[in-house]
């Protein structure tokens, strides 16, 4: 075992699925979490998601089926429908927004409260480089977030403190399988091309502690608006009336009275309600 890798601590009472792509991060996860959820003795699903983007796709469904299997772990997979995508949409973002309702319905369909994700700290770092490339503020700078409410369903990430490093070196050190993606190397998405550029000229270990620091103060500058734009929208607030056929609305409240960034703040706030 890697001393170093920092396993995950999950609140096993709340019945608990991993997000398993198949490759070496969540092949680790889905390993861990296993024997956690065996020492335990609590039940735990590997849910996967088919792009329908890949030929080999059929066959990461069976790596997975089969090693959860082996481990004893429940599983599931959806298969997504690439011709639904809205021709203005990116693969990127048709995919990402796809793949989370369908994590979230297979936790319905198996009342699961919580999915495990496999982001890493290489992962945060990419995902700020492009928010902050994108001219984003604090919400996109803050990156990912160690636990989210989304859906219906609490969605953690325990490894932003690992690095890919790590994650592979205990994958390698366990023998476990997994597959590699060839669309993850192909540098016209905005992500790949960052990870390339990356691989070739790696960040200093001061250089990725100073982005580090700048994740986190982003995080507390966007929880101070979120908490700022509850307390508003609070007293305007009319919720959803599903029985009656009713939205949920705002009432009362003038965007003349905010700037520009508190406008957006609300609306975004709002939405995200």
């Amino acid at each position: 075992m890697n001393p170093e890798l920092t396993f995950p601590k999950l609140n096993w009472h709340i019945p608990t699925a991993v997000a398993v792509s198949g490759g070496v991060d969540s092949m680790s996860m889905l390993t861990v979490l296993a024997e956690q959820a065996k020492v335990n003795g609590q039940p735990l699903w590997a849910f996967h998601i088919h792009h329908g983007l890949q030929t080999q796709a059929d066959e990461w469904v069976e790596t997975v089926r089969k090693y959860c299997a082996q481990l004893g772990v429940g599983f599931d997979a959806r298969r997504l429908d690439a011709n639904a995508r809205e021709p203005a949409q990116s693969i990127e973002e048709w995919a990402r927004h796809e793949r989370y309702h369908a994590l979230a319905d297979m936790a319905r369909a198996h009342d699961i409260g919580q999915i495990v994700l496999a982001h890493h700290q290489d992962d945060q770092i990419e995902t700020y480089l492009l928010q902050t490339a994108r001219g984003a503020g604090a919400r996109g700078q803050s990156a990912m977030p160690e636990r989210l409410v989304r859906h219906g369903v609490t969605w953690l990430r325990p490894w932003l403190g690992a690095t890919r490093a790590q994650i592979e070196q205990y994958a390698h050190a366990h023998q476990i399988p997994f597959i590699h993606d060839p669309s993850n190397d192909d540098t016209r998405f905005s992500r790949n091309a960052i990870r390339a550029q990356l691989k070739y000229s790696p960040l200093s270990v001061e250089q990725r502690q100073d982005i580090l620091n700048h994740i986190a103060d982003a995080q507390v500058q966007l929880h101070a608006q979120q908490t700022w734009a509850q307390d508003v929208l609070r007293q305007h607030d009319i919720p959803h009336r599903p029985e009656i056929g009713e939205c949920g609305r705002l009432h009362g409240v003038h965007l003349c009275d905010y700037t520009a960034e508190q406008q957006q703040v609300l609306i975004r706030e709002w939405l995200a309600h």
